[in-house]
């Protein structure tokens, strides 16, 4: 038989030196959320709207932050999708400068100014 190494599990008995689980993260990551939904609903109305309830969802994402720090992230198969969306649109952004340096670079050079200023 194999010696199999049995996983020690925290015990959760009460101590002097551990506080209580709060779920005051879950409210700040909900009112977070909320400010969002709430940036969507005024973008269309009002820029200091906007700017009011984003500055306040970055306030409550980072008191969240300093309360719970590590949230955790999960993968799903359309991360892989936006990831090659993003990547694909930064190189149609990279050719679309070289194009736009190109005319520039032929206008200048045929109007007699030269290629370099």
């Amino acid at each position: 038989m194999k010696d199999e190494v049995k996983a020690v599990e925290p015990s959760f008995r009460p101590s002097a030196f551990r506080l209580p689980p709060s779920f005051f993260h879950l409210w700040l990551e909900r009112a977070t959320v909320a400010c969002l939904f709430l940036y969507a609903a005024a973008a269309p109305h009002s820029i200091a709207g906007t700017q009011t309830a984003w500055l306040l969802a970055m306030a409550l994402w980072a008191a969240r932050l300093c309360v719970r720090p590590r949230p955790k992230l999960f993968r799903t198969p359309v991360d892989k999708w936006l990831l090659g969306f993003f990547v694909f649109n930064l190189g149609n952004l990279i050719h679309l400068l070289l194009v736009v340096l190109l005319i520039v670079v032929i206008l200048r050079v045929v109007r007699g100014r030269g290629a370099v200023p």
